[in-house]
């Protein structure tokens, strides 16, 4: 796994739900919650700690490097745009790919996650 630039700072402000919310923290233990089957696992840790990095840092870009199967997608294409649009409802996000179909496909597993844990998002 590759990662460019220095590795992630903390967020500039914590967040501010605590105790019951604490699940929203993190794009990773976001998915924990709302995605079924995701697994915690040190490498996913980082990158979610690298993307909550890069959702406070404007300009910011980041590459992951990893073989086939070990969670990135989930956690990028499904997992991030559900924590980022939980916490920045205001921003937008453009997610694309390779092929369209495949953008599509993650463009619609993050509507049904917002829509069926609705209750749960702000």
């Amino acid at each position: 796994m590759t990662f460019s630039g220095p590795p992630p700072a903390a967020p500039p402000s914590l967040p501010p739900w605590t105790g019951r919310h604490l699940w929203r923290t993190t794009p990773l233990s976001t998915a924990r919650r709302l995605i079924d089957g995701t697994r915690i696992a040190p490498h996913l840790a980082l990158i979610s700690r690298h993307l909550v990095e890069a959702a406070f840092t404007p300009n910011a870009r980041k590459i992951v490097c990893m073989p086939p199967r070990h969670g990135k997608s989930t956690l990028i294409s499904h997992a991030f745009p559900v924590w980022y649009l939980d916490r920045f409802p205001d921003r937008t996000i453009l997610l694309n790919s390779y092929a369209a179909d495949y953008a599509k496909s993650w463009g619609r597993k993050v509507r049904n996650t917002v829509r069926k844990n609705g209750h749960l998002l702000k």
